[in-house]
């Protein structure tokens, strides 16, 4: 991108200024950050530092500390400096569980981020709503989301990722595309997923024999069988792959997949659970040319995605975290950044922590994140937003081939419609050309 090494230069310069001014204590720090409750209002952050999951999430910790500090820097939140209380989810659906409780019955937290995993829906929903904090789930989900008291689903539906998707591979010139390959992982959003792409896919005059399906293991490393089948599958040129898998298997698809001699000029993969931050850990080699399916970009060409970049790489040099100055945003880093920020905001449009009041304060809100324009339902707590199509180029970046020209609205399934219809956001998101 034409800014890129600019912000490379000026931020790095920054960077080592800022650490002779301020503490380069880890932002994810579990201890408290002040000696007394009574100036401080707590959230929960719950996301994997280790285990196969962590290839997204641990950055979205880092970008949940960033939003904190500026908003902390700015006077925090109705007085009182806001304090992270920390915890490693370690990619297991058990810790999940019981740290989440930790958060909202001990911790006593005002909200809690995270990606709440289908397996612990049903024991952790209850347990929020009998408290004082809300839950803040930013993973995408499939099929019917039932909405729970104290839930805020800021994820994306089929909706607002799969369809998207495509139909941009459906609708582009000659429909060079006749058959799918779905790669999944054993989860229930990937297995969700598929059965929903296979059903759309039928729809749009796909033929049952040209769609094919593997579900690996997340843990998976050796992926090479999948990838012959897929080598063999794409032989006449009319194949795509769309890949709905989860995690760290990722790193070994995308690399057999280009030493196996495949690229995305015979075959490319649309992929709908990652962006620049996953593609960072793989060389560009093994992703050029290849398709995602997504909410948010880093090369959204606007002055706040610009600004938020910038001070991504400037809070990653000053704390010391993975590549500093030359880290990447992403989809997830976005979400996490965007979740903090509307929890802030509907507490002052409240004037008050209590979740009741801050729920109700949620409703129609909106906040012009680093992807543009977003808004939270009228009608359910989950959330509107741009949907993009973009292409990974030779520096690992993903550059938007194509944009919604409005907001997408969130699932509303299960819900009692009793509010004020879906309101049009500002088209001020729409990416430049």
């Amino acid at each position: 991108m034409k800014y890129l090494k600019s912000i490379r230069t000026f931020t790095f310069r920054i960077a080592w200024l800022t650490l002779f001014i301020f503490s380069c204590r880890s932002p994810v720090d579990k201890s408290s950050t002040r000696d007394s409750l009574e100036s401080s209002v707590r959230i929960g952050v719950l996301f994997s530092k280790t285990g196969a999951r962590s290839v997204t999430e641990a950055s979205m910790r880092d970008a949940a500390a960033m939003a904190v500090e500026e908003i902390n820097n700015d006077g925090g939140v109705l007085g009182k400096q806001v304090e992270i209380i920390a915890v490693d989810a370690e990619s297991k659906d058990n810790v999940y569980k019981g740290s989440l409780v930790q958060l909202v019955n001990k911790s006593m937290v005002s909200a809690v981020f995270c990606n709440l995993p289908v397996g612990a829906r049903a024991y952790i929903l209850p347990k929020v709503e009998q408290s004082n904090s809300l839950l803040f789930d930013l993973s995408d989900y499939v099929g019917e989301r039932n909405f729970s008291p104290g839930l805020i689903c800021l994820g994306s539906s089929p909706d607002q990722l799969l369809k998207p998707g495509i139909q941009y591979l459906l609708g582009l010139p000659k429909h060079p595309y006749s058959k799918f390959y779905l790669m999944g992982t054993e989860d229930a959003y990937s297995k969700g997923a598929n059965k929903i792409i296979k059903a759309y896919l039928l729809s749009q005059g796909i033929a049952r024999e040209n769609i094919r399906e593997s579900l690996v293991d997340v843990t998976s490393e050796d992926l090479a069988d999948e990838i012959v089948a897929i080598k063999r599958y794409s032989t006449d040129g009319k194949a795509c792959v769309l890949n709905t898998m989860q995690g760290a298997v990722n790193l070994a698809f995308f690399k057999e997949f280009a030493n196996q001699g495949l690229s995305s000029l015979g075959c490319p993969i649309m992929s709908f659970t990652i962006s620049e931050d996953e593609l960072r850990q793989m060389g560009a080699e093994f992703i050029i040319g290849h398709l995602f399916s997504r909410n948010y970009f880093q090369s959204v060409d606007t002055d706040k995605n610009i600004r938020f970049v910038s001070d991504f790489r400037l809070f990653c040099a000053i704390n010391e975290l993975p590549e500093g100055v030359d880290r990447v945003t992403g989809e997830a880093i976005n979400r996490a950044y965007t979740g903090i920020y509307l929890w802030k905001k509907a507490v002052e449009k409240a004037g008050s922590f209590d979740r009741i009041l801050i729920e109700k304060a949620l409703y129609g809100l909106e906040f012009n994140s680093p992807a543009g324009m977003v808004q939270i339902n009228d009608q359910a707590l989950s959330l509107n937003k741009p949907i993009m199509v973009g292409e990974s180029d030779s520096e690992g970046q993903i550059n938007v081939l194509w944009h919604s020209e409005q907001l997408v609205p969130g699932s509303v399934d299960k819900v009692k419609l009793n509010a004020q219809p879906i309101a049009k956001a500002s088209n001020s998101y729409l990416v430049k050309k």
